[in-house]
C-alpha cells in the first residue's frame, strides 16, 4: 500500500470511528482501532524508510558537492598550469612567429580591447543599470505599511525539517 493511500484509508477509518463513536457513547469498536492502530503502523514504516531515503540523497548531494569544490581546484590548478605554460611559450618566442607541430600549432592574431583609464569622464549612456528588487528592503517597508498589498505581500509558510 502506497502512503497516500493509507493515509486516505486512515482518514476513512477515522470518520467511521468518530460517526460510531459519536453514536455509541464515545466508544469505538476494537477491530476499528485495531485496523487503525496497523494502518498507523504501516504509514510509520512508510515515512521511516521516505526519511532514510531522504537522508541518504542529503548525504549523496553532499558529497558531490565536496567532490565538486575538489574538482574546481583541481580545474583553477589546471587553469593556472596552462595558462603559465601558454606566457611561456609567449616569452620565448618572436611576436608573430608561426610554428608548426605534429601536436598543434603556434599562431598569432591581432586583438583589441577596451582600458577604462578614469569612468567619472564616461557618458551616462555607456553605463548599464541591473534592477533588482530587494526582498529585505521590500519586506521592512510592507511592515511599515508603506507599501501597497497588491504591490508585494509577505507569504507565511512553514517549512518541514527533517533531521
Amino acid at each position: 500500500m502506497k502512503l497516500y493511500e493509507i493515509t486516505n484509508e486512515y482518514a476513512t477509518l477515522l470518520e467511521e470511528a468518530l460517526q460510531y463513536a459519536s453514536e455509541n457513547n464515545g466508544e469505538i469498536p476494537a477491530e476499528l482501532s485495531d485496523a487503525m492502530d496497523l494502518l498507523e503502523l504501516e504509514k510509520d514504516k512508510k515515512l521511516d524508510t521516505l526519511i532514510r531515503m531522504y537522508k541518504n540523497e542529503c548525504s549523496i548531494a553532499s558529497a558531490i558537492e565536496v567532490e565538486i569544490k575538489s574538482l574546481k581546484e583541481r580545474m583553477k590548478s589546471h587553469d593556472n598550469k596552462s595558462e603559465w605554460i601558454k606566457r611561456y611559450i609567449r616569452d620565448n618566442i618572436q611576436e608573430g612567429e608561426k610554428k608548426e607541430f605534429s601536436c598543434g600549432k603556434i599562431g598569432w592574431r591581432k586583438s583589441s580591447s577596451v582600458e577604462i583609464v578614469d569612468e567619472s569622464k564616461l557618458p551616462e549612456s555607456v553605463f548599464v543599470v541591473i534592477r533588482e528588487a530587494s526582498k529585505t528592503k521590500i519586506k521592512e517597508l510592507i511592515n511599515s505599511g508603506s507599501i501597497a498589498e497588491d504591490a508585494a505581500f509577505i507569504k507565511q509558510s512553514t517549512n518541514m525539517q527533517v533531521q
